[in-house]
């Protein structure tokens, strides 16, 4: 997540999207006041090689700490205070964070792509650290399939309701950039930016394409359509993999 607060702009990241490249191309036009929150050691290290600021701003108050237990255990494990604001963080709780007037005012931003694809890319991801490989038959029987999708719906839904101003088309990176630094100037050269900076990634074989990975697996394929519907029609992706 990234708030700039001059120009009012609000990037919130769903998960196996490329959000991370894009989060550190964005960081470019941060300022002192705005919150960056953090990402790996590796990404951050790449952001600061760029001259870019790195995580700013994120950490919770005394409140956090006395209210919330889970960030109480990981202070008391990691020595790691309360973080108000994180990385993958759901709408509702920028908003609430950020407060409704500044949070309503904010040119929200985020990234779609593909439910088939991101899937896919979710389950190499899971299994990156099994030497001997995962079945992604069994994966996706399980309720990992709507996961990724269902927390990616965090960041672009409050109550029912898409809040997001700009979606950028993970396969159409470059033009929806492009019609972004458009619509707002203020984020001049973020295409050329994003065009040098990859994140993460290398876990996914090049060959895995997820027509193939679907093709013995019809039900989950229509399971995926008709509870993500509503990507489908929004932005036409085609109903099979």
């Amino acid at each position: 997540m990234i708030y700039l607060s001059d120009p009012k702009i609000l990037f919130l990241k769903p998960r196996k999207v490329a959000g991370t490249s894009f989060e550190i191309a964005l960081s470019r036009f941060a300022g002192s006041n705005d919150i960056i929150t953090p990402i790996t050691r590796t990404d951050e290290a790449a952001r600061r090689e760029r001259g870019f600021r790195g995580a700013q701003n994120f950490k919770g108050g005394l409140s956090e700490f006395l209210n919330d237990r889970k960030s109480r255990r990981r202070f008391a494990k990691k020595l790691e205070w309360p973080r108000r604001y994180r990385n993958h963080i759901p709408a509702a709780d920028v908003r609430r964070h950020l407060g409704a007037e500044a949070f309503d005012a904010a040119f929200k931003i985020s990234i779609v792509r593909n439910p088939f694809d991101t899937v896919v890319s979710k389950f190499y991801w899971s299994n990156r650290n099994k030497p001997e490989g995962a079945d992604f038959s069994a994966w996706i029987s399980g309720p990992e399939i709507f996961r990724v999708l269902e927390h990616n719906e965090e960041q672009y839904f409050i109550d029912g309701r898409d809040i997001i101003d700009f979606y950028i088309r993970y396969e159409h990176f470059a033009e929806d950039i492009a019609a972004l630094e458009a619509a707002r100037p203020e984020l001049s050269g973020l295409a050329e930016t994003f065009a040098g900076t990859r994140a993460k990634g290398g876990h996914r074989p090049k060959k895995a394409s997820p027509a193939e990975m679907f093709a013995p697996h019809p039900d989950r394929v229509a399971a995926i359509r008709d509870r993500f519907a509503w990507m489908f029609e929004k932005f036409g992706y085609p109903d099979t993999p």
